[in-house]
């Protein structure tokens, strides 16, 4: 008898410390939930939002020309891709394939690293600016997550933006509001 009861002691005292453990688990997961954004849960990459007039921003692409926002010839996609982002290195490519794909839209590419294979496949899609973390172009358009994108309208403004924009759908939405 006297191990049965230390058995259901054992038992109790294990059920007590897994509550507590519990406790303290569901706390933590409220701090974190705190500190997301309530809209959506996740970071935001920072963007301007929609209809949002294009950042005015100067910086000299891997050419050595100088391209700036008063030089963009519109509709324009720019595209911000970090070289030690996963994602980006195998974003990057089909991006540029799609982008030659699509004559239409004109294509600006932000690197930030160094330049390497990233930079020369995205060159074939139009210029590239290559720059150092929170560069100018990077800092102008307020971007904090890689990879991003933003759809600038022939009037100047932000017609889409987000880290997952379909080339092809950017360049329907464009043809949508030419004709309105």
């Amino acid at each position: 008898m006297p191990y049965l009861t230390a058995a259901v002691v054992l038992v109790g005292l294990l059920c007590a410390a897994n509550t507590v453990l519990m406790l303290g688990v569901v706390r933590r997961l409220r701090e974190h939930e705190a500190r997301l954004p309530a809209a959506g849960g996740f970071p935001s990459l920072g963007l301007p939002p929609v209809g949002a007039v294009l950042p005015s921003f100067s910086a000299v692409c891997t050419t050595g020309e100088r391209i700036g926002s008063a030089d963009l010839p519109l509709p324009a996609v720019i595209a911000f891709f970090d070289v030690g982002c996963e994602p980006c290195q195998e974003k990057a490519p089909r991006f540029a394939d799609e982008a030659t794909s699509l004559p239409e839209l004109n294509v600006l590419s932000v690197v930030v690293g160094e330049p390497g294979a990233m930079s020369a496949a995205l060159e074939l899609a139009g210029p590239v600016v290559v720059e150092a973390e929170e560069g100018g172009v990077s800092r102008a358009f307020g971007v904090r997550g890689f990879p991003a994108m933003c759809l600038v309208d022939e009037n100047g403004r932000i017609a889409e933006s987000g880290g997952n924009l379909s080339l092809p759908g950017s360049a329907a939405t464009l043809r949508k509001a030419a004709r309105r």
